[in-house]
């Protein structure tokens, strides 16, 4: 990639539905396209009037074209945010205000504005890796922002959310070594991720005292998990408030 705009748009805005669109893909940019493999999870440029709009490709079909043979396939894009500013300041902006039109051109993102969109915002931001779309370019995360808001890490089976999580949290205990984290890890997959920086509970050495206990979970731990005898119950009820 390079820091300036393609000459050649791969694509023009066809449909506009509230904070989704779709792409029509050129068909004379074939080669282009073939080769920049505009696939679903690619960040795309729409160049307005006023601003870029950022958005990221969700899925890519050559189904229910419009009848001519400008297109050989469409892309539908979700409208994540824009880049707002003179060339010199740019700024990225979650949430669309300058909606596009149809007609306008589309290119994948480029070096210097996937920069703009992750540049680092203030002070409290902790590096947590490089881009899939562009190594050179760090990714950053505000960590006031994440924390004072909910968040999900998703993924299917083996794309690494557990290293996700564990990475995000050596980082924010790098940043904040004072802040108290409790993970609940009923897979035990991260019982060795922390170091000594963590207090790791398991059955073997979790230590719970009796008053924390209901009735019917002393029972339970007196009787092993066998059915009371209705004779010590009764004792017991009588005791064990005394005590």
């Amino acid at each position: 990639m390079t820091g300036s705009v393609a000459v050649t748009p791969f694509g023009r805005v066809i449909l506009v539905r509230g904070s989704l669109a779709r792409i029509g893909l050129l068909a004379t940019s074939r080669t282009a396209v073939s080769e920049i493999r505009a696939t679903v999870g690619r960040f795309v440029s729409i160049r307005c009037t006023n601003s870029t709009i950022i958005a990221m490709i969700t899925e890519v079909s050559c189904e229910n074209l419009p009848a001519s043979d400008v297109y050989v396939a469409s892309a539908s894009v979700d409208l994540l945010g824009e880049i707002l500013g003179p060339s010199d300041s740019q700024k990225f902006q979650r949430g669309v205000t300058n909606y596009p039109a149809i007609g306008d051109t589309v290119d994948l993102i480029n070096h210097q504005e996937l920069r703009t969109v992750y540049a680092p915002s203030g002070s409290d931001q902790i590096n947590i890796g490089t881009l899939q779309q562009d190594p050179s370019v760090i990714a950053y995360v505000d960590i006031e922002e994440m924390l004072s808001k909910h968040f999900a890490v998703l993924g299917s089976t083996g794309v690494g959310k557990s290293t996700g999580v564990s990475l995000l949290l050596n980082e924010i205990l790098k940043s904040r070594p004072n802040l108290r984290i409790f993970l609940l890890d009923v897979h035990n997959e991260y019982g060795r991720c922390f170091g000594d920086r963590a207090l790791v509970l398991n059955p073997r050495n979790l230590k719970l005292p009796f008053w924390l206990f209901n009735f019917e979970e002393i029972v339970d731990v007196l009787f092993g998990g066998r059915p009371g005898v209705p004779e010590e119950l009764d004792i017991l009820t009588e005791v064990i408030p005394m005590a």
